[in-house]
């Protein structure tokens, strides 16, 4: 810990420094190393992801995310779990109290890296969130200012395949909202007749999804040029959400 210490400083190694022991000369008894404790002057860093993802401001969470906060700085200087006065966490204006299981800490093996893992139960509706830190030298790292949506209820929102039209390939994205996530995500592609020629089942996420699709049906062939309608089905328990749209195939 360099706080208030930089500046020309020195070293004094001493051999005998009681003189108890008897010799002819004192003079290469001692040594005098100088050296510069120079002043931290670089922020610390942090970075901000919900169940492992990095959102941007008004995507959709969940109602209860794993929101991870990691700390980076270069000093290298262990940050402890009881140094959490080194962190700040807003949650719609009021202040976060680090509780085990809620809030906390987590002990660090790499030197000048902490981690803190927060499991809070948001309000639905938009959340706004500040989380700032400082190092051990009190450099201020940037605030991190995060908004959020929490659903109660599913919603399917901004359907949209891209590209569209597509020649050989193509991707079904949307937006998820709900309070935790689906149990299953179904897109199932159908001719302008109603006929159904593929089904994609995966598992989904609160937020933005993103599905592959190689524009073949279900027997492996390779679709015609046209106009196609899919629908995004998704699942959660006994409650089912679905949204549609259309696609244009084009060689």
């Amino acid at each position: 810990d360099t706080r208030g210490k930089h500046g020309n400083h020195a070293f004094t190694f001493e051999i005998d420094p009681l003189d108890s022991i008897s010799e002819q000369s004192k003079g290469n008894n001692s040594v005098t190393i100088p050296y510069v404790v120079q002043a931290d002057t670089l922020r610390p860093t942090l970075q901000v992801t919900f169940n492992g993802t990095q959102i941007v401001n008004g995507d959709y969470v969940e109602q209860r995310p794993e929101i991870r906060i990691k700390f980076t700085d270069n000093n290298p200087s262990t940050l402890l779990p009881s140094d959490t006065s080194n962190f700040k966490i807003r949650l719609n204006n009021y202040p976060v109290p680090y509780t085990p299981g809620s809030a906390e800490l987590l002990t660090s093996n790499t030197p000048g890296r902490a981690d803190i893992r927060w499991t809070p139960t948001l309000a639905s509706g938009e959340n706004y969130i500040q989380i700032y830190a400082k190092d051990i030298s009190d450099n201020y790292s940037d605030t991190i200012l995060v908004y959020v949506n929490v659903a109660t209820e599913f919603r399917i929102l901004d359907i949209f395949n891209l590209p569209n039209p597509f020649n050989n390939s193509t991707a079904f994205t949307f937006n998820l909202a709900g309070p935790t996530n689906p149990d299953e995500v179904m897109v199932k592609i159908y001719t302008v007749a109603g006929r159904l020629i593929q089904e994609l089942t995966t598992t989904g996420i609160i937020g933005f999804n993103k599905i592959a699709w190689d524009g073949r049906d279900k027997d492996g062939d390779v679709i015609g040029n046209g106009v196609y309608l899919y629908k995004v089905i998704v699942k959660h328990g006994n409650t089912q959400s679905e949204g549609l749209s259309k696609l244009v195939k084009m060689r």
